[in-house]
């Protein structure tokens, strides 16, 4: 399907052969928008994580060489 316009796309708005205006792009752009939101959250847990569990390790490493 080829949009007309640019406003056509970004509304994803197109005429049926029975000339009906079809208009899909809030449903199109939320659902890209809740992808992003979703790949970000997991990026941002995986960094959290990825610090928190290093920070364990440094912990864990000072204690056992004040140890020794």
């Amino acid at each position: 399907m080829a949009f007309e316009s640019l406003n056509d796309f970004l509304t994803m708005c197109y005429v049926t052969p029975m000339g009906f205006d079809r208009c899909h792009g809030g449903f199109v752009w939320t659902a890209y928008g809740i992808g992003v939101l979703v790949i970000l959250g997991n990026l941002f847990a995986v960094v959290n994580r990825r610090k928190k569990v290093l920070n364990q390790i440094r912990r864990k490493i000072r204690r056992e060489q004040a140890h020794s």
